[in-house]
């Protein structure tokens, strides 16, 4: 080829618009990406908000004699339940035997010490309810006192077992439970139930309060 040889324009315009589209970078083209499927909202569970209540589970000794003390001489809000039932309970004298503060958002299982020294485990299982007139409330789905095994009775037992089958061990039978169910708004005591103890003149009284 000859090097004096003159270049068409056409064709100079050409190679020059080749050479420069070769140089430039690419530029990736946009793509639309596809929609991303919008996650269910799932309400919270009432009760659950991370939010929690203080508890207060109080055991009063009722009896028909005396050995007491009259309602109205207990604590202020245990007094004041006691009176709303007054007409329900035949009992004339009553005496705070163990009492347990309790922190839950959820459930809770506080132990107490009956009048005898047994030992009594309070399940509680809850969740806070709809507000009336602006005040706190909880619904507890379910309440239950039961009375634990003692020591001595589960050493009875195990020694039974290691003493094999000759051994007469008689078996755990468990306590009455006390079980209910109720709402509570916050700052109220409520009783929860009451259950005989040994004979008919006493009794065990249990009661709820929903510190404020």
């Amino acid at each position: 080829m000859n090097r004096n040889a003159v270049v068409p324009a056409a064709v100079l315009a050409t190679l020059l618009a080749l050479a420069a589209a070769a140089a430039a970078p690419a530029v990736a083209q946009p793509t639309t990406a596809p929609p991303r499927a919008e996650q269910p909202r799932i309400a919270p569970w009432p009760g659950e908000s991370g939010m929690s209540q203080l508890f207060h589970v109080t055991l009063v000794a009722a009896s028909k004699s005396g050995g007491g003390t009259a309602a109205g001489n207990l604590p202020k809000g245990v007094a004041k339940a006691l009176d709303d039932i007054k007409d329900f309970l035949p009992y004339q004298s009553y005496r705070v035997v163990d009492s347990a503060l309790v922190r839950a958002s959820r459930e809770a299982h506080p132990r107490l010490e009956g009048p005898d020294g047994s030992l009594y485990r309070a399940d509680m299982v809850f969740r806070e309810a709809p507000q009336e007139s602006g005040v706190r409330s909880f619904l507890v789905e379910h309440f239950e006192l039961g009375k634990e095994p003692r020591m001595e009775d589960l050493e009875a037992v195990m020694d039974g077992r290691r003493g094999g089958a000759m051994a007469q061990v008689a078996p755990l039978a468990p306590e009455p439970n006390l079980t209910a169910s109720f709402r509570i708004a916050k700052g109220e005591t409520v009783v929860v139930g009451s259950s005989r103890l040994d004979g008919d003149d006493d009794a065990l009284i249990v009661l709820l309060t929903a510190v404020p």
